[in-house]
């Protein structure tokens, strides 16, 4: 079970990795789309939020009513004013309720000689009430085929669309993509990321065999054969392990060839590199000095 729950994990971190690839030339077009929002401008902030592993408490009951209610009475005890306890019980609040999935009213008992100045109601905009749902399946395809923006075309796989016109969806994005990409190299990358996104509707054959089927497009690939020729053996498992068995041919026959390609590429880290090709992350290392400098 512990297998296919980590399975399931590097699963769903295949599909976080290209959302967050794509994030700021998806972010405008969808707040646009979901909210007719009109941003001024917009930063990253770091996403790791630090914090201690466990909060303790000071005391937690899970209380029954006479009418039969359950619910949870947390208690505090303070014996100065602290600026930060709002948010504090807040964060109390926030792993109470996931665990254990219950009402808490919460009272903190101030035990200092002055009165206590400390807030105690967040102020409407500081309350968690929910979170805004977009539900991809429910965008309207033909809208989003008529984007200019790449990443915003390959949602078109992922929206609402009859089962049986899946090929003439799919012939449609790779159309639309190769109008609108800015060049031959990033055209390559979302045709990658389209075929993994297909796993998600269980279209992976349908879009390697028209990928497959790229040259009367006009587009030279050639640089990204091994690739296209791991996705006609059908072996996408993934951006770290998804070549193995459609690029062994290759890399038997040039394995230096194709680590400076996978190098090249960007979207593998060295120590991925070094497991497909079957060689140490020196050996990777190595490689990739002698490429930095040239």
């Amino acid at each position: 079970m512990k297998e296919k729950g980590q399975n399931h994990k590097k699963g769903s971190n295949i599909y976080d990795r290209i959302f967050k690839e794509n994030a700021e030339s998806l972010f405008l077009p969808l707040l646009e789309l979901l909210f007719g929002w009109n941003l001024k401008s917009y930063k990253i902030l770091e996403t790791k939020i630090s914090k201690t592993v466990e909060r303790e408490m000071d005391l937690l009951y899970e209380v029954e009513m006479n009418a039969g209610e359950r619910m949870l009475l947390h208690l505090e005890f303070q014996t100065r004013s602290d600026s930060n306890m709002l948010y504090r019980m807040a964060e109390y609040h926030g792993l109470a309720l996931s665990k254990y999935r219950l009402p808490i009213k919460h009272l903190v008992i101030y035990l200092g000689r002055e009165k206590s100045r400390m807030k105690n109601r967040l102020a409407g905009s500081e309350v968690f009430e929910g979170f805004e749902l977009m539900n991809i399946y429910d965008l309207d395809s033909e809208k989003l085929l008529r984007s200019q923006v790449p990443e915003v075309v390959l949602l078109v796989l992922l929206s609402k669309y009859d089962e049986s016109d899946s090929e003439d969806i799919l012939r449609k994005i790779i159309h639309r993509l190769k109008a609108i990409s800015p060049s031959e190299k990033d055209l390559v990358k979302y045709l990658q990321q389209l075929t993994l996104l297909s796993r998600l509707r269980k279209l992976e054959s349908s879009t390697q065999k028209i990928i497959s089927e790229m040259s009367y497009l006009g587009v030279n690939i050639e640089e990204d054969s091994l690739y296209l020729k791991g996705l006609r053996e059908g072996e996408l498992k993934g951006i770290a392990k998804g070549l193995t068995q459609g690029i062994a041919k290759g890399i038997k026959q040039n394995k230096e060839s194709t680590i400076r390609a996978l190098l090249a590429s960007g979207k593998m880290s060295v120590a991925e590199i070094a497991e497909i090709c079957d060689v140490t992350v020196a050996e990777i290392e190595k490689i990739k000095s002698q490429m930095d400098r040239h």
